[in-house]
């Protein structure tokens, strides 16, 4: 009799062990989950990453179990099954839930998972922004700057606050979020971009003088080819890029229309430079041949790096920009000035020199 209760109470604990999950059940889910999220079959992801959230045995440490995830991050498996069902809701565009996951996820990271909670802080941000929520992705991306200020993240989500803001409508308060990145984070890749759309805001709001002088800035303070040309000769860089006395001339005379106090600022360290260059070089302009002058371009921006390159781009735009504002300010001399410099200062690219070249003659 005693036999026969050892042999039912050793099946029921066979019985019982095929039901209870295991580490390596939890892995081979999520592995199943990671495949079939790689052939966007959502739903067959989000069924195996949910049987691993789901998981809950008195005989197994669940969050003991971990996987690596994110550039060689190691976490608990069930944060990361939670995290990648994040991601399955962002790719079925359902963006509501994505964010509340990815709410979760940072909820729950440990302290320790830094990168995990600044990535499921920002992917919870962007996903209420592909939601049409602004006012509260705005939110959630100064928490992640004010819980992060040291990562590299926190430039973006300031940056991404100034856009959001101008998606709102709210030009003041997306000047002040483009103002603010470049202030904390000068050095950021991201320094140019937003220096460029504060002077878009300005010219937006019908500031056209902030505007200039928020384009000189990024002209002059994040030019990709200074690297380049602190290995040459004087003589050399005054065939590249050498000041217009006009444009010169214009934005020594801009300061009394200029509203905002911070570009004032802006202006009057720019100028003293910029008149040096104008007396020094102005009259240098044009006295290289054309073929010298792309010869010079072309060797120059070999050396440059792909940011580099999109930075340089960016800074001719801004020329660009700044004549057209010019223009708005009845400023036709230094509007020509611009355009000339758009189109055959070293600082242009391909598609902007032949436009620069139209509006120029436009204007003559």
């Amino acid at each position: 009799m005693d036999f026969k209760w050892i042999l039912v109470v050793l099946a029921l604990a066979v019985g019982a062990s095929s039901l209870v999950p295991s580490p390596a059940d939890l892995r081979f889910h999520f592995d199943a989950g990671q495949k079939l999220f790689g052939l966007r079959d959502y739903p067959a992801a989000e069924h195996e990453y949910g049987r691993v959230i789901r998981s809950r045995s008195p005989l197994m440490n669940e969050e003991a179990v971990t996987v690596v995830l994110l550039d060689s991050l190691t976490m608990p498996i069930q944060l990361a099954a939670k995290f990648q069902l994040a991601n399955v809701a962002l790719g079925q565009k359902d963006f509501r839930r994505a964010a509340e996951l990815y709410r979760q996820v940072a909820e729950a990271a440990p302290v320790g998972l830094t990168e995990l909670r600044v990535r499921a802080n920002g992917q919870l941000y962007e996903a209420l922004l592909q939601s049409g929520d602004r006012r509260q992705a705005i939110v959630e991306a100064r928490r992640l700057a004010t819980l992060f200020p040291g990562h590299r993240r926190a430039a973006r989500a300031i940056y991404d606050i100034g856009w959001a803001e101008r998606e709102r409508g709210d030009s003041t308060a997306s000047s002040a979020a483009f103002r603010e990145m470049i202030a904390r984070y000068p050095a950021s890749d991201l320094a140019p971009d937003a220096t460029y759309q504060l002077a878009e805001n300005a010219l937006a709001a019908g500031r056209p003088a902030d505007a200039v002088v928020a384009y000189e800035s990024l002209i002059q303070g994040y030019n990709p080819m200074r690297t380049f040309v602190a290995g040459t000769t004087e003589a050399e860089r005054r065939r590249w890029q050498p000041a217009d006395p006009a444009l010169t001339a214009a934005l020594t005379s801009l300061g009394p229309q200029v509203a905002d106090s911070s570009l004032r600022a802006e202006l009057a360290v720019r100028l003293p430079g910029l008149k040096t260059s104008a007396q020094t070089i102005g009259a240098a302009y044009g006295t290289v041949g054309e073929l010298d002058r792309l010869a010079l371009r072309d060797q120059a921006t070999r050396q440059l790096t792909e940011p580099e390159q999109k930075q340089l781009d960016l800074v001719a735009r801004a020329r660009l920009r700044q004549a057209e504002a010019f223009d708005r300010l009845d400023r036709y001399d230094a509007a020509q000035a611009a355009y000339r410099q758009a189109a055959k200062g070293f600082l242009t690219v391909p598609g902007i020199e032949e436009l620069a070249w139209t509006r120029s003659a436009q204007l003559a």
